[in-house]
């Protein structure tokens, strides 16, 4: 029997009632087709492989405490590889003193302030004027604010590694105008004065560069060109590798020194800076 247009017309809204997948669903077969009679071939009926809403909750929640336990491995691990491009990047900056140095009769390049030409403002500028350590991403920290240098910000000179000035007998941020004793560390000698202490220390006991934070909220917590190790100032040596500082040495050797051991080479505890909250990447 034909069925009537009304019927028809009943079953089609029906089916639009119905999603495609819901359709699909629907029309799997139940019983064997004409082609598998003929091939004489046991018939089974399709299985429906479907999850329940519980086998989801346990597969979510396994993924869950997976990516929980993997997270804090693989942050440490992003950052312990930060910590050593930072090294090497020490290292690099430290080669291009060096060289410096031994060219200028053992001294390193002008700290901020005492320049050797009114057109160079730091060490960083001087040695990239003059070619021995080219201006790029090697010359910061890749671990704190800014990570990547910006020449087209002209304060990028001041957002660099931390050098240890040379500074006076009398104040840890007042600079010698004697040229050039006063106004630079020569790195070359067996023993290295520090003038404002007035004691000498071994090249491998001597450091010159290191991670450095402004400890100004104007400024943001930057990197600082410059910081003082004897004198309380906001310039400060940073403890950011896992409470540890990376810092070059002038037998050439770089690496990371732990608030104590700072304080053992000639800084107060009052200029190593421990708090990475805030600007850390």
């Amino acid at each position: 029997m034909k069925a009537s247009k009304k019927e028809m017309g009943r079953n089609m809204k029906r089916l639009m009632n119905f999603t495609l997948v819901e359709l699909l669903v629907a029309c799997q077969p139940t019983c064997p087709s004409k082609l598998e009679e003929r091939s004489g071939k046991p018939w089974r009926r399709p299985i429906q492989s479907k999850f329940t809403l519980v086998e989801l909750l346990v597969v979510i929640t396994i993924i869950s405490i997976l990516a929980g336990m993997l997270l804090p491995a693989l942050g440490k691990a992003r950052a312990s590889a930060r910590s050593i491009t930072c090294i090497s990047n020490l290292k690099q900056l430290g080669l291009g003193t060096m060289s410096y140095a031994f060219d200028n009769y053992g001294f390193v390049p002008p700290t901020l302030g005492r320049t050797y030409t009114a057109s160079l403002k730091n060490h960083v500028q001087t040695l990239d004027y003059y070619v021995y350590v080219k201006a790029s991403n090697a010359i910061i920290c890749p671990s704190w604010y800014p990570a990547s240098l910006n020449m087209a910000d002209v304060n990028w000179i001041y957002y660099v590694y931390g050098i240890r000035p040379q500074t006076t007998t009398t104040s840890d941020t007042d600079y010698s105008t004697t040229y050039p004793s006063g106004m630079s560390f020569k790195i070359t000698e067996p023993d290295i004065l520090v003038n404002r202490t007035n004691v000498k220390y071994t090249p491998s006991n001597f450091f010159l560069f290191a991670d450095s934070v402004k400890v100004d909220a104007a400024s943001k917590f930057t990197q600082c060109n410059v910081f003082f190790t004897t004198g309380t100032h906001i310039n400060k040596i940073h403890a950011r590798h896992s409470k540890r500082a990376n810092m070059w040495f002038a037998d050439g050797s770089a690496g990371a020194r732990e608030s104590s051991e700072i304080v053992d080479l000639g800084a107060i505890s009052a200029q190593i800076y421990e708090i990475t909250t805030g600007n850390v990447l």
